[in-house]
């Protein structure tokens, strides 16, 4: 099992999220991916190698990239994620406005109820009707 982190970013330095993505996903077990994409992100991708637990950086160097727009990291995302068995990303705005967008092919889809010791976390999954979101605490 292979989980592949998508990166949150500034181009110079990752978000405080995606340590703490990187960390959920190496305690489902497997080996830990991140993708780090925007032009002029080496620093970032640098700092994301050197995260406990990573194994492999995949770094997309494009403009359309910088800023998050969820249309184009989804259509990233998505033919990456059918090598991985799962994907992650931080519960901020960035991975809140593009994983739906993945969650929602047509593919087997689960969501981590508990992930380390007793963190509460709240699970945001969307419902049937795409323009609302049903929310538990795991």
């Amino acid at each position: 099992m292979t989980a592949l982190v998508v990166a949150e970013h500034d181009k110079t330095h990752l978000r405080g999220g995606t340590a703490n993505a990187v960390t959920a996903a190496a305690k489902m077990g497997g080996d830990v991916h991140v993708l780090v994409a925007g032009s002029g992100a080496k620093a970032a991708a640098e700092e994301a190698s050197k995260l406990a637990g990573v194994s492999k950086v995949l770094h997309v160097d494009a403009a359309h990239y910088d800023g998050g727009p969820a249309e184009n990291y989804a259509a990233l995302v998505v033919p990456l994620a059918k090598g991985y068995s799962h994907v992650v990303a931080s519960a901020s705005a960035f991975g809140k406005n593009f994983m739906p967008r993945v969650a929602a092919l047509p593919r087997k889809v689960s969501t981590a109820r508990k992930v380390a010791r007793s963190w509460l976390m709240k699970m945001v999954t969307p419902s049937p009707s795409s323009s609302t979101f049903n929310r538990s605490r795991g």
